[in-house]
């Protein structure tokens, strides 16, 4: 793997809705954090750079790239549920605002929240900047069921995969999934 610049965002949803629990009783934010560390330790172990942007109705960067697996998992253990609104597009703008002029070889975008989304600023408009700035792929769980007729077509149209997931063993399979295809895609480079 050319881990020189081989990066993956992700991008989580901390909003208050996160409190609420999926099938199985488990808070949704509790869930997010299992599935961010399960995928940045397999990405860090490959080699790979991590990034974490949370967004609500605002968003901002908490850490920037980084192979420091500690340093993630101290972020991500500290992660709560706390801002009204759920604007995925804002955390989308804030990935290309903060990795703009970043060598990206292979980047990706691991977006975990919940399916109540906010379609502002509009996401074909952000999905569209943030490949032209090199994330080739850009992959969705969404914790708690299914999306939106019209935001799914939103995504499917941007080629953004989507995997809603209901149970803690439907999200796990759907971060599973985009670690393996990360890794496959990145044996095709």
């Amino acid at each position: 793997m050319n881990s020189e610049n081989h990066i993956t965002i992700l991008c989580l949803d901390v909003s208050l809705s996160m409190k609420e629990r999926l099938k199985g009783n488990r808070s949704k934010i509790s869930v997010l954090k299992d599935l961010a560390l399960f995928a940045s330790r397999m990405i860090i172990t490959k080699g790979g750079k991590i990034g974490i942007v949370v967004y609500y109705s605002k968003s901002f960067t908490l850490l920037n790239l980084t192979n420091d697996f500690s340093l993630v998992q101290q972020t991500i253990e500290k992660l709560r549920a706390f801002g009204e609104g759920s604007q995925l597009g804002e955390g989308i703008s804030e990935i290309v605002r903060t990795f703009r002029g970043t060598p990206i070889y292979f980047g990706n975008i691991i977006i975990i929240g919940d399916n109540r989304v906010d379609n502002y600023p509009p996401l074909d408009l952000v999905l569209l900047s943030a490949r032209s700035i090199g994330f080739n792929k850009i992959y969705f769980c969404p914790l708690g069921g299914s999306l939106g007729e019209e935001l799914m077509k939103i995504l499917k149209d941007n080629n953004v995969y989507v995997n809603p997931a209901a149970t803690y063993e439907e999200a796990m399979n759907c971060v599973n999934y985009i670690v393996s295809n990360i890794f496959k895609e990145l044996g095709n480079h």
